[in-house]
């Protein structure tokens, strides 16, 4: 969405760019694409979802439209356990008591506020038969 509504004033990309600059061998100032190969070159990520990408990739897996639904980072339509998992990861040192912990992260990063606005948030719920 940022890329696709900058010239409307959508500061997504430039507010993302401020946090984390690109990586590049240009510099500033850094265009959209640049941007938007940063986040994709130097994180590693495979592929762009939104809601229809992620609609349609469920309903190949067998699942109907009707079970995908947009969501928040803490919507009100989560379980109550996800939520309070989603809490848990995000305590200072939680995984000291976590069994076989190999490491010692101060918070989970990927799941932070400030990454809710470049993230997407889908629950699927499984019908009832």
């Amino acid at each position: 969405m940022g890329y696709a509504e900058r010239k409307k004033g959508n500061k997504f990309l430039a507010d993302h760019a401020a946090r984390w600059p690109p990586m590049g061998k240009l510099g500033t100032p850094y265009t959209a694409a640049t941007i938007v190969n940063n986040i994709f070159r130097n994180y590693e990520h495979k592929w762009v979802y939104d809601l229809e990408e992620m609609t349609r990739t469920a309903m190949h897996a067998g699942i109907p439209e009707s079970a995908v639904k947009r969501s928040r980072r803490m919507g009100a339509d989560l379980p109550a356990v996800l939520v309070e998992a989603i809490r848990r990861a995000e305590t200072t040192g939680s995984a000291r008591h976590q069994e076989s912990a190999k490491e010692n992260p101060t918070r989970c990063w990927l799941e932070q506020e400030i990454r809710e606005q470049e993230s997407l948030y889908v629950l699927i719920t499984k019908p009832q038969l």
